[in-house]
């Protein structure tokens, strides 16, 4: 089950054709193998998987563009690790879009805890 950590609502306009948002943060958790993954959020689509288990420390971010037709194209990089995959998706930028931070654990005993997160975007 998905947790918020934090969220923001992104105002209509916030996001321009060719605009970027993104996320940065830096993550810890505990250092059992308890899996704790976090996600963000965006428009209700989940994007930017990042998985830790006995090594928690690190940082996570998430990159989005929008191009003239709408189309978002996302892309989610950590500490040692590059992504694979550029999920493509629709997103109505002249409407207000809800942004979350988003995580899970595995099991009770584990905990997932962000030092700090910033959204940036840039024009």
């Amino acid at each position: 089950t998905l947790t918020t950590i934090c969220s923001a609502i992104l105002p209509a306009g916030t996001l321009r054709p060719y605009s970027r948002l993104t996320s940065n943060v830096f993550r810890t958790g505990d250092t059992t193998a308890t899996t704790k993954n976090l996600r963000n959020v965006v428009g209700g689509s989940q994007l930017g998987l990042s998985t830790a288990t006995s090594n928690p420390y690190g940082t996570h971010r998430v990159s989005l563009t929008v191009d003239d037709a709408g189309k978002s194209y996302s892309t989610a990089s950590y500490d040692q690790a590059f992504s694979g995959t550029l999920p493509i998706g629709n997103l109505d930028s002249n409407v207000e879009q809800p942004f979350s931070l988003q995580g899970s654990i595995s099991a009770a005993a584990g905990f997932l805890t962000l030092i700090s997160a910033f959204l940036e975007v840039e024009y």
